[in-house]
Formats: structure tokens, sequence, C-alpha cells
């Protein structure tokens, strides 16, 4: 199986496929600059590999992206809004595993389920997240859970969402990042 650092045949893993095939340079031109790109999470990089596919680079990482066959995609990943609906359910997760953690509690067990709930117009109107605790989960520490659950990072975002912009530039972004 070719490594992925091999430049000659410009080859990488597509998603969670065992296949290769070809990546576009500015994906490998992207791979070299990665390590001058700043680690803050502020910064993401966002690149159209092919097809319905898009990528997010932050702090050294690649999160894949895709649409379902209906939608022209491949399905190789989630959706973007479906990776948004996770952050939810994860960063409670994250938040009850800290919260666990720090009182020695065992988070073996321990599950989230997410539900989304929708109005009649398609939209969100309801996360609804259920923490299946199990038996052994001390009885005065699960109120201050949940309260730990209301305090997560995506929670405080959605609760007061900032502002989106967009912009334009002239310079091809892998060029951009290049110059960084």
């Amino acid at each position: 199986m070719p490594r992925l650092r091999e430049k000659r045949n410009h080859c990488r893993p597509i998603a969670t496929f065992a296949r290769w095939e070809p990546a576009p340079l500015a994906l490998d031109l992207a791979q070299v600059v990665q390590n001058r790109w700043p680690v803050k999470a502020e910064h993401l990089l966002i690149t159209l590999p092919l097809g319905r596919r898009v990528e997010a680079r932050i702090r050294g990482h690649v999160i894949h992206t895709d649409q379902p066959g209906e939608k022209g995609g491949s399905d190789s990943a989630p959706t973007p809004y479906e990776l948004f609906l996770a952050s939810i359910g994860t960063c409670a997760g994250l938040f009850v595993q800290s919260f666990c953690s720090a009182r020695g509690i065992p988070t073996g067990g321990i599950a989230i389920r997410q539900t989304v709930h929708y109005g009649k117009d398609g939209e969100i109107e309801e996360v609804e997240l259920l923490i299946d605790l199990p038996s052994t989960f001390p009885e005065a520490f699960r109120e201050p859970l949940l309260n730990a659950v209301d305090l997560s990072s995506v929670k405080r975002v959605l609760a007061r969402p900032p502002r989106i912009s967009a912009g334009l530039t002239q310079a091809p972004a892998m060029e951009a990042v290049a110059a960084y």
C-alpha cells in the first residue's frame, strides 16, 4: 500500500475507504504548509478536494465531509450538518467525562442519546440529550452532572450565536496559505 508521503503519485487515502486515488496538487501543498498553520482553533482551512466532499483542516487534523448519494455525493463521510449536530452531543460528552474525572467517578456505562426535534418548517426546535447512567452512578452527583452539561461550549455558542461573515480574495486559498 502506498505511503502518504510519497510525492511521485500524489496519493492519499479517501475518507474511510481502503482504496487510493490521485489527490490534487493543491492538497499536497496544504499538507506541506500544515506545520506552519497556526495552532489556535480560530484558524481553519477549508478545501474542496473532489466531488461533493469538503475538508476542514484544524490543528493538524483533517475533518472529512461528503453528501449522500441522493445529493450527488459518495456518502464517504458525514455531512457538515451532521457534524454540527454531532458537535452538540460530543461536547456534552466531554463535559460529562470531565465532571466524572474530577470526582473520581468511572465513566463506564455512561452514554448520551441525542434526538433532534424538527418543527413543521423543517428547522430544529429542540435538541434533546438523554444521559444514560449506570445504577452505580452516585445519586448526589446526578443533578450537578446536568448542570455541568448546561455549561458545554457548543451549547453556550448556540445560546448566543456569532455573526458569520464571508469575503472574497483574488489570491487562490492555497497560494495564500503557502505565503503565510
